[in-house]
């Protein structure tokens, strides 16, 4: 068989080069309808320090589960007196609370404050 011209080769080289490209950007591609973590209604991911989604509402004897996607240590913790206090949560662990009462609990990472959400719960 022979040989490629170098111009035929480069020619060669750049589409397979693009079509890499293109398939790993594609792959990579995040889609911003569909959260990280679970798609349970009460789910929320804790992800490149964030909550996602940063608001969820559920109603009254719902659970709602934080998994943490980091490495990192987060915490789940309201900003008053609300019934959200995690503690740690290690890196691959989750936290589950159950709302008992209607109401509007927004929380932070209180190691990482700047990370917040809030949890709507509705009374049906």
């Amino acid at each position: 068989m022979p040989r490629p011209s170098p111009a035929q080769f480069l020619i060669t080289l750049a589409a397979g080069v693009l079509l890499v490209v293109s398939a790993v950007g594609f792959i990579g591609q995040d889609d911003e309808t569909t959260p990280s973590g679970d798609s349970a209604p009460g789910a929320v991911a804790i992800a490149g320090f964030r909550f996602n989604p940063e608001q969820i509402t559920v109603n009254v004897g719902d659970a709602v589960t934080w998994t943490n996607e980091d490495e990192a240590v987060h915490t789940v913790t309201t900003t008053d007196e609300g019934p959200i206090d995690s503690g740690d949560v290690a890196g691959g662990a989750t936290y589950e609370l159950v709302f008992d009462e209607a109401g509007t609990f927004a929380y932070i990472c209180t190691l990482h404050p700047n990370m917040d959400g809030t949890v709507e719960v509705t009374d049906q």
